[in-house]
């Protein structure tokens, strides 16, 4: 067997490279996008919320919540001059106060967080679908629900 030449003992005794540090630039734009993130995500109608803000109107989205609001089924959600939790959180307050009134059945005559409500009904012997509008000021709150009886 032969000696190991001296090119062999170097690297089998060489101490392992240290890596370069990152450099500034890159540490500097790593920086400069954590800010300009934070900025974005504090910004007024940053994509946080599930619907129109409260200047806005239009459609709240009412994806995975069809069945959790109350009624058997709420199939439309509109708000105008108020936000989208606004609209849920009156949606379950009203049906709260119409199960209140007579079951299923029953209607709210009352307001909720100062709201007036008008609702119209089509009704059949096993369900009813229902158009309710909340207004309060210029901030309106329009959806639609089906409820079995």
């Amino acid at each position: 067997m032969m000696p190991p030449s001296p090119h062999h003992l170097s690297m089998m005794t060489a101490r392992p490279m240290k890596l370069p540090r990152p450099p500034k630039l890159l540490a500097l734009s790593a920086a400069v996008a954590l800010l300009v993130g934070t900025a974005w995500a504090a910004a007024p109608g940053a994509a946080r919320s599930r619907g129109p803000s409260a200047q806005a109107a239009g459609n709240c989205s009412l994806v995975g919540r069809y069945h959790s609001l109350g009624p058997t089924y709420v199939e439309r959600l509109t708000v105008s001059h108020t936000s989208c939790a606004t609209g849920f959180s009156l949606i379950r307050a009203y049906t709260g106060c119409r199960l209140n009134a007579g079951g299923a059945k029953g209607r709210c005559t009352r307001r909720i967080y100062g709201f007036r409500f008008l609702e119209t009904r089509n009704a059949s012997p096993v369900q009813f679908v229902a158009l309710v509008h909340a207004t309060k000021g210029s901030a309106k709150v329009t959806f639609t629900y089906t409820e079995n009886t």
